[in-house]
């Protein structure tokens, strides 16, 4: 069918639309279908129908996925997708699955599933009891109004093909979706759409990202806007080592409201800074403490005039009087609860918290903005350009003080003050201020807050039994490292270090922790430990490998032909020194050549001295962030590969 006469025929489906909107809907999706041109003879589904090149490197390929928003009025749209998906390898079956969330502001209808074997043949319709409807809410979580209702597809024979359709309703308000077409790595697309559906006078933003040819098709039926964007053949992305991130690679279509409703509460979000004056409405008039906090917290800061102290003194006030609850509650979980709330209860999620701790600052003088951000990966980071709700999920407090600013994780209350992990570093946040959002950055963390120091005493006794004395320093970031275990149980503990201690018949005789407090935090973990099974003998010669902790176990895989560029984070800073005491009896008889590499990727250093009957060995290693060419890539194998060998490298010793 031609492409005029296509859009003629969809423009009087939408002129002759009944009352129903997801008629349209439905049409739309019918026409896209046959506009693909899959609709010939036979089983569509068949797998040999796919083309070759899309079978390339792929583990699955989308045959069909067509979506459809439509909007009709503020409060009130729809959601529809059509999806089939043709399954090539087992570690891909995850993706035959359906996922739909949905809340008190989302209904989800209309749910239907089909699964084909490998000629595109009919097996069987999903039955209702397979489209499992549980609450999404987290274990730590009072209350949540979010559900999920998904299923869990196992075919024995592969290659098989699911197809799924659903409809979402939003009642109480909506943000427009994104649209990636590609779902990861090894997945090609054969034919995909996105189409938008609005009243004429709904003004809303839109922005393509890694593709030259991703402007709509646009028709205006009848008081209506329609927008549709359209991809084909997109072939799957090769998974490689150390590959860029997966945004960078794939394109993606973002879409945005300017002016909005949600819960009854318009709002702005044509920038970041309109979006957060929004934010700084909802949280207006929550912080009134009750008036005994008001007089305590005064009580705690009295004659303090340090204003990194007096902070110091509320946030862990806070941390020893609440705990972290998720409720998502209060316009679509986008609101706080009042601090007078948090106060009398003794809990909140981290909207509360933060709000909470803010309100107590401010009662004592130090200025604060409560702070949206991203924990953990984010499937597209911030776009400074494109302001979206969806950018963040989580909020921190920021501190600004005269000759530093202090980043307040509010939801741990054992985690020191400015500590607020890798999950939090190194990325773009939006500050609620006064004159509304402004995006700023949390710390990236050099090496001198990102750094693991470990000092090590190593007594080799005459029987060749060997025992440790180790100290390690968990600096900044790496912090994470062992917080966690510094609050386990003895016996916990006990088993950890038997796993994780690279040594065998580990006898642990020592543990402990000591948190040192300051601008960047450090923990300080002392091991005493021996066993009789480190060395090794050889007639009248012992040999062992003078690196005991820290050795590197594996090197990047090898390809045939390397596709990506080497993307590569910069690491912490890792710093070894380990003091040998060799018995009287023996003589140091080889010890392996120093090594020194610096290059674009990292840096890494072995050295040894030896004084008498005492071996030092020291070790020193990073890596760079950067992004090389693939030709590169065998450069950076070696690079790993020289350190595995001068991990493994080992002394000798002959008896006198």
């Amino acid at each position: 069918m031609p492409k005029a006469m296509l859009m003629r025929v969809f423009t009087t489906l939408v002129m002759k639309r009944t009352s129903s909107l997801t008629l349209l809907s439905r049409c739309l999706l019918a026409v896209l279908f046959l506009a693909s041109g899959s609709a010939i003879a036979g089983n569509i589904y068949d797998v040999s129908n796919i083309p070759e090149h899309l079978k390339e490197d792929a583990i699955a390929v989308m045959r069909q996925n067509h979506r459809t928003f439509e909007v009709s009025s503020e409060r009130r749209a729809s959601y529809t997708e059509h999806r089939v998906i043709t399954i090539l390898e087992r570690r891909a079956e995850g993706l035959a699955d359906l996922f739909v969330s949905y809340d008190d502001f989302r209904q989800v209808r209309n749910v239907s599933g089909t699964i084909y074997d490998a000629k595109g043949n009919k097996i069987r319709d999903l039955r209702n009891r397979e489209f499992v409807d549980r609450s999404a809410a987290s274990a730590y979580s009072l209350y949540e109004d979010n559900r999920m209702i998904f299923t869990d597809i196992y075919q024995s024979q592969l290659p098989f093909t699911v197809e799924f359709e659903y409809e979402v309703d939003y009642r109480r308000g909506f943000f427009f979706p994104d649209w990636f077409p590609q779902l990861r790595a090894g997945v090609a697309v054969e034919q995909t759409s996105f189409t938008i559906i609005t009243p004429q006078d709904m003004d809303y933003r839109y922005k393509a990202y890694n593709h030259d040819d991703m402007e709509p098709e646009v028709a205006m039926p009848s008081r209506r806007m329609v927008r549709n964007w359209k991809l084909e053949n997109l072939q799957a992305i090769k998974h490689e080592s150390h590959m860029p991130p997966f945004y960078r690679m794939v394109p993606y279509l973002l879409v945005g409201s300017n002016e909005f409703q949600y819960d009854r509460v318009p709002g702005n979000m044509s920038s970041w800074e309109e979006y957060g004056k929004w934010i700084a409405s909802l949280n207006e008039g929550r912080q009134t403490l009750p008036e005994e906090t008001r007089l305590k917290v005064h009580a705690l800061t009295e004659g303090i005039d340090d204003p990194m102290e007096k902070t110091r003194i509320i946030y862990e006030y806070m941390q020893s009087r609440t705990r972290y609850v998720s409720i998502q509650l209060g316009i679509g979980g986008l609101q706080p609860f009042d601090a007078r709330t948090v106060d009398e209860t003794g809990y909140g999620d981290c909207k509360a918290l933060v709000n909470y701790t803010q309100a107590m600052l401010d009662e004592v003088g130090i200025r604060s903005y409560y702070t949206l951000i991203h924990f953990g990966a984010a499937r597209i980071p911030v776009k400074p350009e494109f302001p979206a709700i969806e950018a963040f999920n989580h909020v921190i407090l920021c501190v600004p003080l005269e000759q530093d600013t202090l980043w307040l994780e509010c939801t741990n209350n054992r985690i020191p003050m400015g500590y607020i992990g890798n999950n939090n570093a190194n990325r773009q946040v939006l500050l609620i201020t006064p004159e509304g959002g402004k995006l700023t950055r949390t710390p990236a963390y050099g090496h001198d807050g990102n750094h693991r120091q470990r000092n090590i005493t190593a007594h080799l006794q005459p029987n060749e039994t060997v025992e440790f004395e180790k100290t390690t320093h968990y600096k900044g970031l790496r912090l994470s490292d062992r917080f966690g275990v510094s609050f386990m149980g003895s016996g916990d503990q006990m088993r950890f270090y038997q796993e994780q201690l690279n040594i065998n018949n580990p006898e642990i005789l020592e543990i402990s922790f000591s948190l040192i407090s300051g601008q960047t935090p450090t923990l300080e973990e002392f091991i005493h430990v021996k066993t009789n099974q480190y060395v090794s003998r050889a007639g009248n010669r012992i040999l062992f490998q003078p690196n005991i902790f820290s050795q590197r176990e594996s090197v990047p895989p090898s390809y045939r032909e390397r596709v990506h560029p080497v993307h590569l984070s910069s690491s912490g800073l890792y710093t070894d020194t380990v003091r040998w005491d060799i018995p009287e009896a023996y003589d140091i008889s080889f010890i392996p050549e120093e090594m020194e590499i610096d290059n674009d990727f990292g840096y890494f250093k072995a050295g040894y001295t030896v004084e008498d009957q005492v071996l030092v060995y020291s070790r020193q290693f990073y890596t760079r962030s950067g992004t090389f060419p693939p030709e590169n890539y065998e450069d950076f194998i070696v690079f790993f590969r020289d350190i595995r060998n001068a991990d493994r490298a080992q002394v000798v010793l002959n008896r006198k």
